[in-house]
Parts: C-alpha cells; structure tokens; sequence
C-alpha cells in the first residue's frame, strides 16, 4: 500500500482471512471447553443434565434439573428456573491449580550449599580493598625514575648537547638550526 506518487487510498483493498481447525478438533475443543463450564458451575453439586447424550447445538442441551435429597429444592428443579442468588451459591467451586513436583534432595542440597556460600566471599573482598588502596597511597609520580634506562639517558644529553653546540655556532643571529639539517650535515661528512 502506497500512499506517495503511487495508488491513492480509494485503490486500496483489504482482504480477512479466517483460519479455523479441522472440524473434529473443533467438536473436541467446544466438548472440553462444555465440560469445563460444567465443572465450574456445579462440581460435585445434585444438578445433573436432563440429557447427558445430547450434542452441542441441539434442544435441551444445557438444562440441568435437581437431583439432591437434601431438600434444598424439589426434585426435578431445573437449574434455569433458579434465581441469581441461588445460581451463585451453587456455583462455588475450587478449582484445583496446577501441580507442580517438589525439588529433589539434591537440588536442595544445592540450595543449602549456595545459601551457605553467599557472603563466604567478603573478607576476600575487604582484604583486596586494603590492599588497593595501600598501593595506590605508596605510589611516588616520580618513581619511574630509578626504572629508565641509562643509556637512554646518555642519547638524549648527546642530543641536548648538538642543539646547544649548533646555536652556539650560529654566532649569535636569530637563525635557528634544525638537527636533522646538522646531522645530515655530520653524515655527508662522513660519508
């Protein structure tokens, strides 16, 4: 669908598409879902279908009549003709949740284990802490020093030493000499 130099809306078309199940997982789902309300509404309560053989869709599928001997109604009262109230109070049913297996002895071991484990850490973790800060309190700027090496030392006072002799040399004017041009200038000597 396009809206900018191409189709306008007018053009547009829309289509819906309905995917249904087969028609006997249909029938399945629609008995499932039957019995289920079924279970919610009465549970193990006197009311009992007029007609457990009829299907989904045909007369009289649905009633429910009476079948108690605690008195609470005539026999035969169908569901139908009770009030709200009494509907409600028929209808209270626990459902069951889901179960779920309990955790085997291992796995509790595991979580004893860890639980003991938490926190077995923390001197390890307070011991390193000192130990940061002592050395980042004991470092001198300064102390690389005593780690340069001597003979770099030696290179750059040699190199020091030729600037100084080239502006010396220069006799006082304001030219500055580059030490590449004095060392090419000591090479093609000795070349």
């Amino acid at each position: 669908m396009s809206f900018g130099a191409g189709d306008s809306p007018q053009n547009t078309q829309f289509q819906t598409t309905y995917q249904r199940d087969a028609p006997q997982i249909e029938a399945a789902k629609l008995g499932l879902m039957d019995a289920a309300k079924e279970y919610t509404m009465f549970g193990m309560s006197p009311f009992e279908a007029v007609d457990p053989t009829l299907k989904p869709g045909e007369e009289g599928y649905g009633e429910y009549k009476y079948t108690g001997t605690d008195g609470r109604y005539a026999e035969g009262t169908k569901y139908s003709d009770l009030t709200r109230e009494q509907r409600m109070r028929e209808g209270q049913v626990d459902i069951p949740t889901q179960g779920v297996a309990g955790f085997d002895p291992m796995q509790q071991q595991a979580f004893q284990q860890a639980q003991a484990g938490i926190g077995a850490y923390q001197p390890f973790l307070n011991q390193s802490t000192q130990l940061t800060q002592l050395a980042t309190q004991a470092y001198d700027p300064s102390s690389y020093k005593e780690y340069m090496n001597p003979f770099q030392d030696e290179v750059i006072a040699g190199i020091e030493q030729q600037f100084e002799k080239a502006r010396k040399s220069s006799n006082g004017t304001s030219r500055i000499f580059c030490f590449w041009r004095t060392c090419r200038c000591k090479f093609s000597r000795i070349i």
